[in-house]
């Protein structure tokens, strides 16, 4: 029965497990967010027209970025536990997506500070007193952000419907993968306001759906056949209170 007054009860050590690492992965992305990275060499300086774009603001903000990649997946997530009766299916769902999008964070700002490669906007990030995040253009955060979000709501969609198992259809399909039209929209405004190459919002996506993708073939059965969609079984639960074993199978 889906109650989510009821979460504490259906919470699993597993869950636990998973939900704090996590959130372990969250905690230290935000904080790679704000550390110095290397800074790469930029040949010919001022001279050098890739890096002389002019500074404008962002079309997507960082925050409504957020908002959208991360409260459409939940909405999505709740919906399906709803539809199914089970506290249990959205529990497990959710930190699929929490750790997926905790991964994403941490994976994005560990190579965004290696890589340390200047913006399309340099010079005029530099001019406005904005050097920390002048060297942050590989992978674009925007795209990979967007697209781990999107690309989840697009598999569970996929899944749901039963777009792959044979009797799916070219609408089904179609509607599955609107989210990733938003993603890719969303990517292609960060060429278009100068803070990234193209190839840094394409690798951005890469990183996003990857993540995306492998966390939720983690925890679902197959995107294929009669439990498409479906969270894989799990025996011997042991219930947050007082811990108590029971032998339980999701149907």
């Amino acid at each position: 029965m889906f109650n989510p007054s009821n979460i504490k009860q259906q919470l699993t050590k597993t869950h636990l497990i998973e939900f704090i690492t996590a959130t372990i992965l969250f905690v230290v992305g935000m904080i790679l967010e704000e550390l110095p990275g290397y800074h790469m060499e930029i040949p010919l300086e001022r001279n050098n027209a890739m890096v002389l774009y002019k500074n404008l603001n962002s079309t997507i903000p960082s925050i409504l970025c957020l908002i959208i990649s991360i409260s459409l997946p939940i909405t999505v997530i709740f919906l399906f536990a709803k539809k199914r009766n089970s506290t249990y299916y959205f529990i497990t769902v959710f930190i699929v997506f929490f750790f997926s999008f905790s991964m994403n964070i941490f994976l994005t700002n560990v190579i965004k500070l290696f890589a340390g490669r200047p913006r399309p906007n340099f010079y005029a990030m530099i001019d406005a007193g904005n050097m920390k995040d002048a060297y942050k253009s590989f992978p674009s955060g925007h795209s990979s952000m967007m697209f781990n979000g999107m690309m989840f709501i697009s598999l569970l969609l996929c899944g749901e419907l039963h777009v792959f198992n044979g009797n799916g259809s070219l609408l089904t399909l179609l509607l599955s993968l609107l989210p990733l039209v938003m993603a890719g929209i969303v990517a292609v405004t960060r060429t278009r306001d100068y803070f990234h190459n193209f190839d840094d919002i394409l690798a951005g996506s890469i990183i996003g759906s990857i993540i995306s993708l492998l966390s939720y073939i983690t925890k679902f059965k197959s995107l294929w056949g009669q439990n498409a969609g479906e969270i894989e079984e799990e025996v011997n639960l042991e219930f947050d209170n007082n811990y108590n074993y029971k032998k339980t199978l999701y149907n």
